[in-house]
C-alpha cells in the first residue's frame, strides 16, 4: 500500500509516468491499490488514480517493447522485431507506431499483403498518419498496384504538404505513368524542400529531361548532382 501512495503521490505531484524500476513496477502498485480500496472502499479518487496509472503501465510497457522492436529491427533481427511490436500492440491495441513499424518490418521479409494490412490498421487508428500512408504507397507500388499508390502518394502529400519524400515517390510513379510534366515538378518540388539527397533527385530529374529530348537542361542538373556530391565529401 506505501509503494501505491508513494506511485500515486509522484504521478499527482509532477505528472511524470512513475514505471521505471522494472516490468513488476505496475504489479506492485495494483495489489497496493486493491489493499486501498479495501481500507477505503468509496474512495473514488483512488480507483480513478488506479484506472489512470493502469494506462500508464500499458503505455510505457508497449514503447518498452517498441523500442526493442526498432533496436532488433536494426540489427537484422526482423523475427524478433515483429514479435516485440506483436508485444506491443497486445499491450496497446491502438498502438498506430507498432502496426507501422510491424509493416516495415513485414516489407523487409517480402510479406506485402501482411505489411499493407498493418499499415491499414495504422491509418484507421491514426487518420493523418502520413508515414504509414507513404509507407502502404510504396508496398502497393511494388505489388504493381499503382492506382492504390497514387492515391496514398497524393494522400500523404495533402497531409503533410512539406514531406520531400511523398513528392519524390510520386514522382517515380508519375514517370512511369508517363506523366512526365508532373514527375518534373515533383522532382523539382522535392528538391527544393530537401537539399540534404538533392543528388540522386537531380540525377532522376536529369534522366527524366534526357529521355524527354532536353539535353542541355539534363546536364545542368547532372552538374549539380556532381556539385552536391563534391560538397557532401
Amino acid at each position: 500500500m506505501l509503494y501505491a501512495q508513494v506511485v500515486w503521490n509522484i504521478h499527482q505531484r509532477y505528472d511524470i509516468t512513475p514505471f521505471w524500476e522494472d516490468d513488476n513496477s505496475w504489479t506492485r502498485v495494483d495489489r497496493g491499490f486493491e489493499v486501498i480500496e479495501k481500507h477505503f472502499p468509496d474512495s473514488l479518487a483512488a480507483k480513478i488514480e488506479r484506472a489512470q496509472l493502469a494506462i500508464l503501465a500499458n503505455d510505457a510497457q508497449a514503447a518498452a517493447y517498441l523500442n526493442s522492436g526498432v533496436s532488433k529491427h536494426g540489427n537484422g533481427d526482423l523475427a524478433g522485431a515483429i514479435s516485440d511490436y506483436s508485444k506491443a500492440i497486445e499491450v496497446k491495441p491502438n498502438y498506430a507506431k507498432a502496426y507501422n513499424n510491424r509493416g516495415n518490418v513485414k516489407h523487409a521479409q517480402g510479406d506485402l499483403d501482411g505489411a499493407i494490412a498493418d499499415y491499414t490498421k495504422a491509418i484507421e487508428i491514426k487518420t493523418n498518419y502520413f508515414l504509414a500512408f507513404y509507407s502502404r504507397a510504396t508496398t502497393k507500388q511494388s505489388k504493381g498496384d499503382l492506382v492504390g499508390a497514387m492515391a496514398d502518394f497524393n494522400k500523404v502529400i495533402e497531409i503533410q504538404p512539406d514531406y520531400a519524400d511523398g513528392y519524390a515517390g510520386r514522382a517515380g510513379l508519375r514517370q512511369a505513368n508517363r506523366d512526365y510534366d508532373g514527375a518534373m515538378a515533383d522532382f523539382t518540388r522535392a528538391i527544393d524542400l530537401k537539399p540534404d539527397f538533392i543528388q540522386s533527385l537531380y540525377i532522376a530529374r536529369g534522366n527524366l529531361k534526357q529521355y524527354k529530348g532536353d539535353q542541355s537542361g539534363a546536364k545542368v542538373d547532372f552538374d549539380l548532382a556532381a556539385r552536391s556530391a563534391k560538397a557532401t565529401r
